[in-house]
């Protein structure tokens, strides 16, 4: 799958999660949140070995992984959210 087309995935599963805040939600952000550290560090794996290829590509995509997770943090209240 591509890198792009992932982290849209992942965006919009974290909207719809906004929409139920409840005990459920919150855990099911927790367990994404892990997914996506996971899918991040193979990111960066991948890109480590295709590294001499796409220099100029990568280093894209690490710029827009960097906005995208700051993103996401914004759109995820924190537990405080939920008295």
């Amino acid at each position: 799958m591509d890198l792009k087309q992932q982290q849209q995935q992942q965006q919009q599963q974290q909207q719809q999660q906004e929409w139920q805040p409840s005990q459920e939600a919150r855990q099911q952000r927790k367990q994404q949140q892990q997914q996506q550290k996971l899918q991040q560090q193979q990111q960066q794996e991948q890109q480590q070995q295709h590294y001499h290829q796409q220099q100029q590509e990568q280093q894209h995509h690490r710029d827009q992984q960097q906005q995208q997770q700051q993103q996401q943090q914004q759109l995820t209240p924190s537990n405080a959210a939920f008295p």
